[in-house]
């Protein structure tokens, strides 16, 4: 009785997650492509020295120099969100397989629709 609970508890918490993963997956969808969320990001950055170098009383030479750490940064932190969106989706699918073990043959049948329904979603946002 207690494996029972213990596996419709894992189901639930996946089927939480891949809910959370669709609505920020939908939500996506209504983002700008990439080559549109560049232009935005250089054009905030533009700004954002821009105010950065009147607020702090910058030279044109410190500016310069602060707008290319900046960017640089920026850089390596759109990076490593893309690392970790990937190691997150590698514990996903670790995950997954852990709870197939768990699982009748017909609940198998069911979280693997279920899984699927993830993979689409998660290569559907890799598309953008």
């Amino acid at each position: 009785m207690k494996s029972i609970w213990k596996v419709l508890i894992i189901i639930s918490l996946t089927v939480n997650l891949f809910a959370i993963l669709f609505i920020s997956s939908e939500a996506s969808k209504n983002e700008p492509a990439n080559s549109d969320i560049e232009a935005l990001r250089q054009e905030k950055s533009g700004k954002s020295i821009d105010n950065f170098a009147k607020n702090l009383g910058l030279t044109e030479m410190q500016k310069k120099e602060a707008a290319k750490i900046m960017e640089e940064g920026w850089g390596k932190v759109s990076e490593e969100k893309q690392k970790m969106r990937d190691r997150v989706y590698q514990i996903v699918l670790e995950m997954h397989k852990k709870i197939a073990k768990l699982l009748t043959p017909e609940q198998l049948e069911k979280f693997k629709t279920t899984s699927k329904k993830f993979e689409q979603i998660v290569k559907e946002k890799e598309k953008k």
